[in-house]
């Protein structure tokens, strides 16, 4: 008897959980997201300029001139390995938190592009000679991680979900800085003059 009043409190005590938790975010159960780096190579070290990989090869991020070789956060991105692909990204993976309680995925570990990263720890380590001034004004006062604050996540070695907001924009600014880069004036001049004529 004893056995079946605990199993109808259990059931109870779960079917209340669902509806709240559905209440909350939509969905009856927390959910799960988990993403892999396709091809990852393990990291043998990280200095000042450079990931160092396990067989010699050493990555340099796009528009990164200094990495923040001494942050937990970025250090636990690199704990499961580094993918590189073709076109100079690298990538890592990192646990995220939610950004509110109505989210209904409650663990979460993305890929994530190490140079964002890079850039949103560490703005001063950006290659400013690449951004315009008033990029990097807006990046250094806007878009930088602060992991000394109070934040439950970074003590965790984990991203806050505003995070992901800061890495968009500097992802946003490095974006229109390439497109620049590729109309510059006299560009197009350039190209047609390579062109055969006729």
């Amino acid at each position: 008897m004893k056995t079946w009043k605990w199993i109808r409190s259990f059931g109870i005590r779960a079917l209340l959980f669902m509806v709240f938790n559905t209440m909350l975010t939509g969905v009856p159960i927390p959910l799960w997201s988990i993403e892999y780096l396709d091809h990852p190579q393990k990291l043998h070290s990280v200095t000042r300029t450079h990931l160092v990989l396990e067989d010699g090869q050493q990555v340099t991020l796009p528009y990164i001139k200094e990495l923040p070789e001494n942050s937990s956060l970025f250090m636990a991105a690199l704990s499961n390995g580094v993918e590189t692909s073709p076109d100079g990204t690298a990538w890592g993976l990192i646990w995220s938190d939610r950004l509110c309680g109505n989210d209904f995925v409650v663990w979460r570990r993305r890929r994530v592009d190490l140079c964002l990263l890079a850039a949103t720890l560490h703005p001063e380590g950006i290659d400013a000679t690449l951004v315009s001034p008033d990029d990097m004004a807006f990046i250094l006062e806007t878009c930088r991680i602060n992991t000394n604050s109070n934040g439950v996540s970074h003590r965790r070695n984990r991203l806050a979900g505003y995070d992901w907001i800061y890495m968009r924009r500097v992802e946003k600014v490095f974006q229109e800085t390439h497109a620049k880069i590729e109309v510059r004036p006299g560009k197009a001049e350039e190209e047609a003059a390579k062109r055969p004529p006729g």
